[in-house]
């Protein structure tokens, strides 16, 4: 028992069952992209199909098995990611995509656990080294947990044209009351 390697924390069902949702409903592609990242997956193939999906997100695409296989092939990584025989299985790992939050959330939560179990590993390591003065060393480590937890508190990616368009609305509003400004003018 104590020779066994314990493996990183995962939920493999989850990243089918999100990537199946995206496939399946538009508004469980806006849910996980809200909430995840390419590398939030741990297996190499769903963080492929995950950037596949992206990129026709991102392009105005429609997103289906179609399109995303196509997506792959350009990419040259359908073979790597299993074929359309996978794509398929993604899709038939969910019946419907209302649970897309959940699964996401999921693969969320395993990825920040991974995320801790290495920040933790490597503060471990460094205060094995005993070369550094130990207030610099908790300084550091406290910097790195709080890293992590900030990424648990993050909402997730916002595209640069939906950010630009919030601005300008703010800029339209504040312009129109005519008041003047506050802070720096």
């Amino acid at each position: 028992m104590a020779d066994s390697v314990a493996l990183p924390p995962q939920a493999l069902e989850a990243e089918m069952a999100v990537l199946g949702s995206m496939l399946i409903e538009r508004s469980a592609v806006e849910t996980a992209l809200d909430l995840i990242a390419e590398a939030d997956f741990y297996k190499a193939a769903h963080k492929k199909i995950f950037r596949a999906i992206f990129n026709l997100h991102e392009a105005g695409k429609a997103v289906d098995m179609v399109t995303v296989q196509g997506e792959l092939k350009r990419l040259d990584w359908l073979g790597e990611v299993g074929g359309p025989s996978y794509i398929l299985d993604l899709i038939h790992s969910v019946s419907t995509a209302a649970h897309a939050e959940h699964y996401a959330r999921r693969v969320h939560d395993k990825a920040l656990l991974r995320e801790l179990i290495t920040t933790s590993t490597k503060i471990i390591e460094e205060a094995h080294a005993e070369e550094r003065d130990p207030a610099e060393l908790l300084d550091h480590a406290q910097s790195r947990i709080l890293a992590v937890a900030q990424r648990q508190a993050s909402t997730g990616f916002l595209a640069p044209k939906k950010l630009a368009h919030d601005v300008v609305e703010d800029i339209e509003r504040f312009h129109s009351r005519k008041n003047p400004v506050t802070g720096v003018s």
